[in-house]
């Protein structure tokens, strides 16, 4: 599915948070697209993170593997989840963009140097 078509039935300020991370995620090399679940998933290797709505006001940046993403923690919520911890973005806010760029840089790290291990598989 085309990303402006998942994105169209969002409110504009949501349309804008979708569109900037879209492009913001798409220029990093070998970061990739795919609508999963009628909304928009980024992956390398595996899944990083996707982006998801939150009501009419915002929208939720998760990422797939935290546990995995040492620096990053304390910047990410995981709202009762065990494996999916993210960030809700409302605006367009200069420090958070930072912040979050931070975050997607760890995770692509983690993607490309840490091989993938389901939960049910690792060892405690």
């Amino acid at each position: 599915m085309d990303f402006y078509n998942v994105i169209s039935k969002y409110t504009e300020n949501q349309q804008n948070i979708f569109e900037f991370y879209n492009d913001l995620f798409l220029s990093y090399d070998n970061i990739k697209y795919k609508t999963r679940y009628k909304i928009p998933f980024y992956y390398g290797k595996t899944w990083i993170c996707y982006l998801s709505p939150k009501g009419t006001v915002g929208v939720e940046l998760c990422f797939l593997r935290p546990i995995d993403m040492k620096l990053s923690v304390d910047n990410l919520d995981y709202k009762d989840r065990k494996q999916i911890a993210g960030i809700t973005i409302v605006d367009l806010d200069q420090k958070q963009i930072r912040v979050i760029k931070e975050i997607f840089e760890e995770a692509i790290f983690v993607d490309e140097t840490i091989k993938y291990t389901p939960k049910n598989n690792r060892k405690l």
